[in-house]
């Protein structure tokens, strides 16, 4: 795991904060995680490198002045 400017890595992290502050972010993960599902189109569900794709596509349509739309974002994605 990378090191942090602090010199500590993110589990020697985690281990320094309070344990009411940790026993919040518990819950605000399980909140998050039991209330959304993973964005899809039809059958296909959208993975991390499907949205890095998504990502760039929007890139690259702002960077030569286009505008970037979701439908053609998605497709460049496959």
């Amino acid at each position: 795991m990378k090191k942090s400017s602090s010199g500590l890595t993110g589990y020697q992290f985690m281990d320094k904060l309070r344990p009411e502050f940790k026993s919040g972010l518990d819950a605000l993960t399980r909140f998050v995680f039991e209330r959304t599902r993973p964005k899809q189109v039809g059958a296909t569900v959208m993975t991390g490198p499907i949205f890095a794709g998504i990502t760039q596509s929007f890139l690259d349509a702002l960077n030569n002045d286009a505008v970037p739309t979701i439908t053609s974002s998605w497709q460049v994605s496959f």
